[in-house]
């Protein structure tokens, strides 16, 4: 009992600076019988620790780790759902040419940007990202429905857990995963051959490049790796037949891309900076797509061994079952590839629209003003009441609060 008050003591601090001022939050109580606290206890479990969720009512959609508590802790914010099933619907929706499908994952990462630059401080970067992302916006983000309170298919179980489980590796033992191959070493081998596909250099001299630092992504790529196994686990416990392996792997392929790109946005306003001119550049690695190159090549690795064990009995031998589940693994990857490709180019061309100044704020805002109809604004109600609940100010901030609320 004890333990636990200096828990909820420490959380009272710990949490507002990390999910914004004004935000309603609650400890998730684990004495529910729901797919949730069996997902908190295979965690609990894989850690040797009680697994502690802090359910965020509103607050930007993300899932953030809180360290420094007596027990591993997550923030998860129950609009997390919606981010994710708004990237996984314009990823997968059927009819949509490259460019269109470029131009709303740009939209959606400038969304993202605009409340993360809120929560950490940035009125500016804010208000030209909520502009930029709601400018000639002529589609409505899906809605969770039945979502909100299911988990029972391969879809539901990623998107309601890879980023919680994700977020909670980060508290793992990263010794697990650092024999053999994933040392800093080889992280730093793999990220340098993924540079030759970097789109770092579009963005321009606002970002400068700084010595990689490989065991930042080796933790991120760790942190994917218990991800997997805590949903491999979870799956054969919640979904009928523990899940089709092939749709299993393709959910959770797709969940970890839509959460290195979350986390590039995050490290992009954290490099970026407060309004006085400070920032994180030790984050800046994470804007690179390499890194998010490295960590999904060795997440498919890493499914294709753990669905040999998984599946691995009789013959034909070890090394031709994980032959034959690598090829799976590819396979199901393969028509992945061209719009995670998207994905990763429309969040880059966020990072550059969020970048550039030769286009005034004034003029972005005269052109979003006739567009500030009723169904602009219910799209953009969320982000109104995240501005006046964390009492954010700032010219063009109160100015776009004032178009769209």
């Amino acid at each position: 009992m004890e333990a636990d008050q200096l828990l909820r003591q420490r959380l009272r601090r710990a949490v507002p600076p990390v999910v914004g001022a004004g935000v309603s939050w609650s400890v998730y109580p684990r004495e529910a019988d729901t797919p949730m606290n069996l997902v908190l206890d295979i965690v609990a479990a894989r850690l040797g620790a009680d697994a502690t969720l802090v359910w965020v009512d509103d607050g930007t959609p993300e899932v953030l780790a809180l360290p420094g508590l007596p027990r591993p802790a997550v923030a998860w914010s129950r609009r997390s759902l919606a981010a994710g099933l708004l990237i996984r619907t314009l990823l997968l929706t059927d009819g949509l040419t490259a460019r269109t499908r470029r131009i709303l994952c740009r939209q959606a990462a400038l969304h993202l940007l605009a409340e993360t630059a809120l929560r950490l401080g940035n009125p500016d970067l804010a208000a030209r990202c909520g502009v930029a992302a709601f400018l000639d916006r002529d589609w409505t983000a899906p809605r969770t429905g039945a979502l909100a309170t299911s988990a029972d298919s391969e879809d539901r179980l990623a998107l309601w857990f890879f980023a919680l489980a994700h977020e909670f590796g980060h508290f793992a033992d990263p010794r697990t995963h650092a024999r053999g191959s994933l040392t800093d070493a080889s992280v730093r081998t793999m990220l340098l051959a993924a540079r030759r596909h970097d789109g770092h250099d579009l963005i321009g001299d606002v970002l400068h490049r700084r010595p990689l630092r490989p065991a930042d992504v080796r933790a991120e790529t760790v942190a994917d790796m218990f991800a997997a196994d805590v949903l491999l686990e979870a799956a054969t416990r919640l979904l009928p037949d523990g899940g089709h392996p092939v749709r299993v792997i393709g959910e959770l392929l797709l969940a970890a891309a839509v959460v290195a790109a979350g986390e590039r946005c995050r490290a992009f306003c954290a490099m970026l900076g407060h309004r006085d001119g400070r920032g994180d550049g030790r984050l800046d690695h994470l804007t690179y797509p390499a890194a998010a190159s490295v960590r999904a090549s060795v997440l498919r690795a890493h499914l294709a061994a753990a669905m040999t064990a998984r599946y691995g009995t009789g013959r034909p031998s070890p090394v031709d079952r994980l032959q034959r589940w690598d090829r799976v693994v590819a396979g199901v990857a393969a028509p992945l590839d061209p719009v995670l490709a998207v994905l990763e180019t429309g969040v880059t061309d966020a990072f550059r629209e969020a970048l550039d100044d030769s286009v005034p704020i004034e003029y972005l805002m005269e052109r979003l003003r006739p567009q500030a109809g009723p169904a602009l604004r219910a799209e953009a109600r969320e982000f109104v009441h995240l501005v006046q609940a964390g009492g954010r100010h700032g010219e063009w901030l109160d100015e776009l609060v004032y178009v769209l609320g």
